[in-house]
């Protein structure tokens, strides 16, 4: 791709950088520059190399376009893809958590399929092939709503970098489910990955360094939402057991592929809040661009003048108000104005013009009558003879009869009147309150309105079912309005139902705090694959079926598990811990069968992956290692310490060979402003500056103190690629 304009960085993290760049013909295309932690490994290049060739067919809207993968003129890898407009998962969660913008559960939900959908149809594309680096940070979202994702080719080349499952999460953010051996990047991981990402959706942030592995299920059960009456509740169970599910911390229970985790998702929602969801999402992404509701739509709603119009043509018709004031006689009233009680020649020529007595009336009411001003019976009396008077305006400005305008006390007469209509509207009023008033009072002493009171119920752990009278009512903590009387709550937590009887006073607030006793698991899980599957299973001489087979309830601790095949026994210990299901990936091709099986246990301060003629045998992170008995030439590899030590180890049929590793050291240099004493592991190294202090390789806590600007503490990571370099400035605090 000949490049004509220089990059532009758009976003950074473990994997690598990425920039925005615009080819020779226009085109914009996005570039991944992979990070040489990454592509140090040898395996990492070619295996990338195969997959994007496998994927160069694959033609899907919810996935970019992968251009070309090559090497830049810096030397860096870079995989080069179309470009695609939007804003990232990681972004938008980091920004609406800051500006406290909600993302309600249905637009969780909404993003939740979209990635469950584009990743489907990526695993009917090639089967043996995952994402394996699913997070926010590979999720994009156009300004449509439209979820994109991104950097789909690396799963298969980041599985050869053979990390422990907690290395993966700290060095590259990249969830795995928890194994007994090497993790194999298969569909089961894009799942706890879809989940997790659900999770950080519902949460509204991004997950924490510690929210991993065991510790998702306990943030899924301690999840709150609001609740319909603003309260902050326990999800519902469905929305918890599709999470559970997801994230695969029960082998047995969890999806098995994207389709059915999606098809359980669409089962929760209806049409109208799936729509919804799409609309709360829309707003949330106007939000976070700072794109208001436009206020053109507003004016041309409300700046067209409707009530000009109206008022001037009734005012102008008025602006004689004395002939029609002195028109309404003493002991008359307002309705009855337009009706001439036999009247004489003169006036009954004037009749006409002067029956819109009400017209001024309207015009002088008091500000403060002007909401009753004109009662519905008036309304027609009012409106007929003033739409005369606006379409004969000759007659209303006709000159009255002399005798109408020589008694002057009828001039005061309209103030007179309003004041008897304002007496007579406050005392209607006065008596309607008091009516009502009464009304009520009696329906309360006579039992025709219920009385109710507040019932809070909270429990340590939150989350218990909650049962009032004998039906559900939700989870704790909830706060519910119940009638007054005695009621039976029924809480059903860890261990044994809890039931009490409470009484709720008419008005009163109520509030029970139920504590369960804290079960810790005894048991743990074991998930046994075989490749290929089909294998017998014996766990500590019971047979437990075929592989692969999840066994339940196993005791804490080392148990002894037999695969056989084809008259082939493979026999490895596995190590179980209370409330965990771990897995064990036996490989049964390709072994010479006359060969016995040992084992390899390396104790190291620092993750070490074995690797023999190339091939990787495992990590550290294990407790042992499973080989063929016999010889071995092993490699012990830590590429981004620059650490690798061979070893000659003879393993003997079904024994273990413990091996422990000497680390050497490296060197540091350390500065601060204006100086500073060092301790690096509690040990004293000296005032600063302080150049090539010698320490093994690995990660070091260094503090730093000055006798009047205090103590500062820092980390850093000795590696034989070089001196590592610290410095300070003790007046920044």
């Amino acid at each position: 791709m000949n490049q004509s304009v220089g990059p532009e960085v758009l976003f950074r993290d473990a994997l690598g950088e990425r920039r925005r760049m615009i080819d020779s013909t226009g085109h914009e295309a996005d570039l991944l520059c992979v990070s040489a932690e990454l592509t140090n490994v040898p395996a990492f290049e070619p295996t990338l190399t195969r997959t994007v060739n496998r994927l160069v067919d694959f033609r899907h809207p919810s996935f970019p376009k992968v251009r070309n993968i090559q090497r830049s003129e810096a030397g860096s890898l870079t995989i080069a893809s179309d470009a695609v407009h939007g804003v990232r998962l990681s972004q938008l969660l980091t920004s609406i958590a800051e500006r406290g913008i909600a993302l309600e559960i249905g637009a969780a939900l909404c993003i939740a399929r979209q990635i469950l959908t584009a990743i489907e149809d990526l695993h009917s594309h090639d089967r043996d092939l995952s994402h394996g680096a699913l997070g926010p940070e590979r999720v994009i979202i156009s300004t449509s709503a439209r979820v994109v994702v991104a950097d789909y080719m690396l799963g298969p080349a980041l599985e050869q970098l053979r990390f422990s499952h907690q290395h993966y999460w700290k060095s590259l953010r990249i969830g795995l489910p928890r194994s007994a051996g090497v993790t194999k990047f298969d569909h089961s991981v894009d799942l706890l990955q879809i989940g997790s990402i659900t999770l950080a959706l519902i949460l509204g942030r991004l997950l924490k360094d510690d929210e991993y592995s065991a510790k998702l299920v306990e943030v899924v059960n301690t999840t709150l939402g609001p609740g319909s009456a603003g309260e902050m509740i326990p999800h519902k169970s469905e929305l918890r057991d599709w999470l559970l599910r997801s994230i695969q911390c029960d082998p047995s229970h969890s999806f098995s592929s994207a389709r059915e985790a999606g098809a359980v998702l669409d089962s929760m929602q209806s049409d109208e809040e799936r729509s919804a969801g799409l609309a709360s999402l829309e707003r949330v992404l106007a939000r976070h661009h700072g794109v208001a509701p436009s206020p053109v739509v507003v004016k041309t709603v409300l700046t067209p003048p409707t009530v000009e119009p109206l008022v001037q043509p009734v005012v102008k018709p008025a602006a004689p108000p004395l002939p029609i004031e002195s028109f309404v006689p003493p002991a008359t009233k307002p309705i009855a104005a337009p009706i001439p009680v036999e009247p004489p020649s003169p006036v009954a020529q004037f009749a006409k013009p002067f029956v819109p007595a009400p017209t001024p009336v309207d015009v002088s009411t008091p500000p403060f009558m002007k909401p009753m001003s004109v009662p519905s019976p008036v309304e027609p009396s009012v409106l007929q003879p003033l739409a005369a008077s606006i379409e004969s305006p000759v007659s209303a400005h006709a000159a009255p009869p002399p005798s109408l305008h020589t008694p002057r006390p009828i001039k005061q007469q309209p103030g007179r009147n309003w004041q008897q209509i304002a007496a007579a509207v406050a005392a209607i009023a006065l008596l309607t309150g008091g009516g009502l008033y009464f009304v009520r009072s009696r329906a309360l002493a006579n039992g025709l309105a219920d009385a109710t009171g507040t019932l809070t119920v909270q429990s340590s752990p939150s989350g218990a079912r909650l049962e009032v009278d004998g039906k559900a009512s939700g989870f704790t903590p909830t706060t519910l309005t119940v009638q007054q009387g005695t009621h039976t709550i029924v809480l059903r937590g860890s261990g044994e139902p809890k039931t009490m009887t409470v009484s709720v006073p008419a008005g009163a607030q109520v509030s029970q705090y139920i504590e369960f006793a804290r079960t810790v698991p005894t048991t743990g899980g074991l998930l046994v694959r075989t490749e290929p599957a089909g294998a017998q299973v014996t766990v500590d001489n019971v047979k437990r079926g075929a592989s692969p087979a999840t066994i339940a309830e196993l005791s804490p601790g080392e148990h002894t598990v037999v695969v056989s095949a084809d008259g082939q026994s493979v026999e490895q210990n596995v190590n179980i811990e209370p409330g965990v299901t771990a897995s064990l990936v036996v490989p049964l091709a390709g072994r010479d069968r006359s060969l016995l099986s040992g084992w390899i246990a390396v104790s190291a301060p620092i993750d070490v992956q074995m690797f023999e003629d190339g091939r990787l045998l495992g990590t550290n992170q294990t407790d042992r290692v499973m080989v063929s008995a016999g010889e071995h030439h092993v490699d012990f590899v830590n590429d981004a310490l620059g650490f690798r030590l061979s070893k000659k180890l003879n393993v003997a049929p079904g024994k273990v060979d413990n091996v422990s590793l000497k680390l050497p050291t490296g060197s540091i240099s350390v500065n601060a402003v204006p100086w500073a004493e060092v301790w690096v592991d509690g040990e004293k190294a000296g005032d600063t500056p302080i150049g090539n202090l010698q320490a093994t390789i690995g990660k070091h806590d260094v503090v730093f103190r000055h006798p009047e600007l205090g103590e500062t503490r820092q980390s850093v990571t000795v590696t034989l690629l070089g001196p590592a370099r610290l410095s300070v400035d003790m007046r920044k605090k």
